[in-house]
């Protein structure tokens, strides 16, 4: 009676964690590499920027169902100079103006962290991610890979998608190749 409890009891414990490894992996973000010709012929935009004052500002978005309130959304927006303006999809001279870069996948994360607190939803997003040697919060001056998220807005386009200077000639060729001639 007692080796079978025991077995039965250890039998439970392995689909305990079999059912609790299995939703720990469905709020995990997943990543998929991205080369640096896909990133230039994604980008509406290909900036070299300088860090502005300040650099970050957090907003917290509130999270609420009925009278409940649930951990808020960080949102996190960086601020930069255009220095020079490599690729756009536009006709506006940006050159000196101040800009602000939220992170790639904002509206997703968003979501998620709602369906999450909200009705108990667990999502694993699969994510573009670049492989780049720059160090976003170390360099006074990158290269950034963005889209309009709106009119005062742009959005990083993957994960990682900014480069070092040290890439800029190479990215001018990929623009040569990659982009249409009307917006370079």
């Amino acid at each position: 009676m007692n080796y079978s409890r025991a077995l039965s009891f250890v039998i439970f414990a392995v689909i305990l964690n079999f059912i609790f490894a299995k939703e720990a992996e469905l709020g995990q973000v997943h990543y998929t590499g991205i080369a640096l010709n896909d990133l230039v012929r994604r980008a509406e935009f290909i900036f070299v920027v300088e860090k502005a004052e300040p650099f970050l500002t957090t907003e917290e978005i509130p999270v609420r169902k009925f009278l409940k309130e649930y951990p808020p959304f960080k949102k996190y927006t960086y601020h930069f100079r255009i220095i020079e303006e490599l690729y756009k999809e536009d006709k506006v001279s940006r050159q000196g103006e101040l800009i602000n870069v939220i992170p790639d996948n904002f509206d997703e994360g968003l979501e998620i962290h709602k369906k999450y607190y909200l009705e108990g939803i667990t999502k694993s997003p699969l994510y573009a991610k670049y492989d780049t040697a720059a160090d976003f919060f170390k360099a006074d001056k990158l290269i950034l890979f963005l889209r309009r998220y709106d009119a005062k807005t742009f959005e990083i386009i993957a994960s990682g998608a900014y480069e070092a200077l040290l890439k800029k000639k190479e990215i001018l060729e990929l623009i040569k190749k990659e982009k249409p001639a009307e917006g370079r």
